[in-house]
């Protein structure tokens, strides 16, 4: 895409994020992040949610928290997808109280 000077959209970096979380890729991962910010793409719903899928599962529960943190907190934004996925991601680390806590505050 880049060689051919196609501008990718926010869609383009969820497909890119979820391939990136099937194979643990967090390098390439954090890569597209700071690709979308230096783009300015807009982090809506779905691309919010497929950054903080990626770092859950790369094990950068750090990084996925702070994307989480970071979304707006009017709906849709940050709706019941990304509270889903990070309690997940917390519990599958070993974060249970925290997952719990996040759970409740949902």
């Amino acid at each position: 895409m880049q060689a051919e000077h196609v501008k990718p959209v926010e869609i383009t970096m969820v497909s890119l994020l979820s391939a990136c979380a099937h194979l643990g890729a967090l390098d390439m991962g954090n890569w597209i992040h700071a690709y979308v910010k230096r783009q300015n793409l807009k982090i809506d719903v779905y691309l919010g949610n497929a950054l903080i899928d990626m770092y859950c599962k790369c094990g950068s529960i750090e990084s996925a928290l702070d994307v989480f943190h970071g979304l707006p907190t009017k709906l849709p934004t940050k709706n019941v997808f990304c509270w889903s996925s990070i309690i997940v991601g917390l519990g599958m680390h070993g974060y249970g109280k925290e997952a719990i806590d996040v759970f409740l505050k949902m």
